[in-house]
């Protein structure tokens, strides 16, 4: 006995949302990342974009797949993964919220690659400088008072002996080691956070910041750490950062 199937019908095309706020988002194209982690990434540079402000309630569900071209799944992954960014808050009946950027975990990698993504490479770069600025003079201090230098000595070393194509690293891990000594956990998050951020993104300006310290300084900067008093290494440090600060402004 034959049994025929019936061929199954044509997909129709699918109609776009119509809402504006739609023109800041586009398909979800393949790329050598997971489909929810570009999902979630499409969703944030539209808000950053303004299309989706703060305390405005993201479209539903299915207006959103549509218009990224993905499945329903793959969205609420996305948005789980945004939910974990501090960016928005989903709850049932009242759909997925967008929080204020003070609420945005600020040293998420994704998030500060995203903000890169959007064009404001420099504005973060100096952000991020700026936080090593405020942050790292006042963690010397506090590894001043510990008295703990076996790594920053380690450090230090490190730093004289790397040749100039790698003196942005070395100073990199010169300041993670100051951070580490200082004790504070949190600001060491940050410190490390920013620095990776520049080493991996925008190396260039890291060099451009820290072109004007020699080995001299970082043995300075020991001996201040070594004897000197807490306000002497927050000013030691202050300096040795601002030199050049923004100069190509």
């Amino acid at each position: 006995m034959t049994i025929y199937r019936r061929p199954d019908p044509l997909p129709l095309p699918r109609e776009r949302p119509k809402d504006p706020r739609f023109k800041h988002l586009a398909e979800v194209q393949l790329e050598a990342e997971n489909l929810d982690h570009l999902v979630a990434r499409e969703i944030f540079l539209a808000i950053l974009s303004g299309a989706f402000p703060a305390e405005s309630v993201l479209p539903n569900e299915l207006e959103l797949a549509q218009r990224l071209n993905v499945s329903r799944t793959a969205l609420r992954e996305g948005i789980k993964g945004l939910v974990s960014k501090g960016v928005v808050d989903a709850r049932r009946k009242r759909g997925t919220l967008v929080l204020e950027p003070a609420s945005w975990n600020m040293l998420d990698r994704d998030l500060i690659t995203w903000q890169r993504r959007a064009g404001s490479t420099r504005r973060v770069s100096d952000s991020l400088w700026e936080a090593i600025q405020v942050t790292l003079p006042a963690l010397a201090a506090m590894a001043s008072m510990r008295r703990d230098f076996g790594g920053t000595n380690a450090a230090a070393a490190a730093f004289e002996a790397s040749a100039t194509p790698q003196r942005p690293l070395a100073f990199a891990q010169y300041c993670s080691a100051i951070a580490g000594a200082g004790g504070n956990q949190f600001l060491r998050s940050l410190i490390e956070s920013s620095l990776r951020s520049l080493l991996n993104d925008d190396v260039q300006y890291l060099a451009r910041q820290t072109s004007h310290i020699t080995s001299a300084d970082i043995r300075r900067m020991s001996s201040v750490l070594a004897g000197g008093t807490a306000g002497e290494v927050t000013s030691a440090f202050n300096a040795l950062l601002s030199e050049r600060s923004f100069e190509s402004r």
